[in-house]
């Protein structure tokens, strides 16, 4: 689609930054925004919820800090996918299995949507990912 079309609409980069940070969470790489960038302070709170040795603790934090950008790509592209598939209307693959038998893999083509649909769907989960954040405390 282009910004052209007259049915281009921009997916909410709000809804977007939610799901990241949500992936981000589960994949087991949160960090407070002050851990993101610069030097490590080993006596800060977040660091005394890690064990280990100081040393450890400051290579979780830069093992986290250098997978942040491959889970938060990840899960743009699956954005991007879901809105393909939503919108278009185009095949997957499904594995069918009975006992007994190898399983198969069958084509089914899911219902086609319309964006403004797939765009609520997604404000819908990103409600549910704020509610869950703040049910939870991120560590």
């Amino acid at each position: 689609m282009r910004a052209k079309d007259k049915h281009f609409q921009y997916f909410p980069e709000s809804i977007v930054e939610s799901l990241i940070e949500f992936a981000i969470d589960v994949v087991g790489i949160y960090l407070p925004d002050y851990l993101l960038h610069g030097p490590v302070d080993s006596n800060h709170e977040f660091l005394s919820e890690l064990t280990g040795s100081d040393n450890e603790k400051s290579m979780e934090i830069n093992r986290r800090r250098n997978e942040r950008e491959t889970a938060a790509n990840t899960m743009r592209k699956s954005i991007s996918q879901m809105m393909v598939f939503q919108t278009t209307g185009l095949g997957y693959g499904v594995a069918e299995s009975q006992p007994g038998k190898a399983p198969k893999t069958s084509l089914k083509t899911p219902k086609k949507t319309s964006i403004k649909s797939s765009i609520k769907n997604a404000e819908v989960l990103s409600r549910i990912v704020d509610k869950w954040k703040r049910g939870h405390q991120m560590i």
